[in-house]
């Protein structure tokens, strides 16, 4: 008898752990960030897509499709600014291209990734803030190299 009473406390126990776990880990599913963007023009070499982090900056992703003066032409690049555990990342689409911040700790600015494409060619970017496997990506923008 005493056994099938302490069975039945445990699992009673047990219940109610579970169900404040899961009242707990809903709760911090609406903890996660809102990420914003925001396109620039970067002097008519392509765009800046800067990325918020609940309203702090957070980051930015950059094409540069001419070469001025530190950077290559036909290049994109991450920049990671906010130590909010997130990492950016910039997409470059037809042809398909990436390069991220992730595994830096912010502030971090990554290396250039250049390309050599035909002058002309219609390309798009997209900026992401990822962490493991979650994104939240900005639009597209197009531009040409």
């Amino acid at each position: 008898m005493r056994t099938k009473r302490r069975i039945g406390t445990f699992l009673a126990a047990s219940s109610l752990f579970v169900g404040v776990g899961l009242t707990f880990g809903a709760n911090s599913a609406s903890a996660d960030p809102t990420f914003t963007f925001k396109k620039f023009d970067n002097a008519g070499n392509g765009p800046i897509i800067a990325v918020y982090n609940d309203g702090h900056s957070a980051g930015a992703g950059y094409w540069h499709k001419d070469p001025v003066s530190y950077y290559p032409g036909d290049s994109i690049q991450a920049v990671d600014s906010y130590s909010d555990g997130w990492a950016i990342e910039t997409i470059l689409y037809d042809p398909y291209h990436t390069t991220s911040t992730s595994g830096h700790p912010a502030p971090y600015a990554g290396p250039y990734k250049t390309y050599n494409l035909p002058e002309g060619t219609s390309v798009k970017i997209r900026v992401c803030a990822t962490k493991g496997l979650n994104a939240t990506c900005s639009s597209y923008y197009s531009s040409t190299a």
